[in-house]
């Protein structure tokens, strides 16, 4: 087996790509957000509906988006610093 030092360097690149995916998500999920804040009071009153659970989901779901990002490039970062150390 190979260890997982080892293969910091190509484990990394997986981390670049898992954060830019995370960063896209987040990016959509406030749009979304704003999307159902911006639905009048009046139409969600009339319409006897509340957009409010909606976005409570997309808050937290934007609060994990955005956190999941920096923890993903924090190991790909470690990745590669384990694996220029296994180098040397």
């Amino acid at each position: 087996m190979v260890s997982p030092i080892a293969l910091g360097g190509t484990i990394a690149p997986q981390y670049d790509k898992e954060a830019a995916e995370l960063q896209g998500k987040a990016v959509t999920h406030e749009q979304m957000l704003r999307a159902y804040e911006s639905v009048p009071t009046y139409q969600k009153v009339r319409r006897k509906r509340s957009t409010a659970a909606m976005e409570k989901h997309c808050r937290n779901l934007v609060g994990h988006y955005t956190k999941a990002p920096e923890e993903a490039e924090a190991m790909g970062r470690k990745h590669r610093e384990l694996a220029a150390k296994e180098s040397q």
